[in-house]
């Protein structure tokens, strides 16, 4: 009986990690596949990529911290497209590789945990961060995207955020 409380452990153990890491590599099909359409400037198969509603801000609460704002409606996408795929975006993102994604629990602050909400349970959020220097200018700027693992079981960018409000 001992042994066999000691196999089961084990075995559960092992399905566990192989469900990780069969999450993850689902994860980084739609990953390379979002970045290889950015490098062509296919921004209408980019855009597949996307969750709507998309929140493409982090909003200061007093109270909460920062937490996701400003959703995005799928209607109102196209005439915000180019704020979200910006010329940095297309110059940087795919030029990133695994290296530059964050593996996200969800519970590490008030945003990550607003938008581990819209996630199915037991997933992981993924993140891609980049700071640059603005051409022209002795500033930097950043952006981020935010993948979670949404409703039908595939990952999709549930969050844009960068220096300058999308609207």
């Amino acid at each position: 009986m001992k042994y066999t409380v000691v196999l089961f452990v084990l075995l559960s153990l092992g399905t566990s990690a192989q469900k990780k890491n069969a999450d993850k590599a689902k994860f980084l099909v739609v990953w390379k596949a979002f970045r290889e359409n950015i490098r062509v400037r296919n921004l209408t198969a980019a855009s597949q990529f996307l969750n709507f509603p998309l929140f493409t801000a982090k909003a200061d609460d007093d109270k909460y911290g920062f937490l996701p704002a400003d959703k995005l409606k799928l209607a109102e996408f196209q005439e915000y497209k180019l704020d979200i795929f910006n010329d940095e975006v297309i110059r940087i993102l795919p030029k990133l590789g695994e290296d530059n994604l964050s593996e996200i629990d969800g519970d590490e602050d008030s945003y990550y945990t607003a938008l581990k909400k819209l996630t199915l349970p037991g997933s992981k959020l993924y993140e891609v961060y980049a700071e640059y220097k603005q051409v022209g200018r002795s500033t930097e700027s950043f952006f981020g995207f935010v993948f979670g693992k949404v409703k039908g079981g595939n990952y999709r960018v549930i969050a844009y955020y960068g220096k300058w409000p999308v609207r």
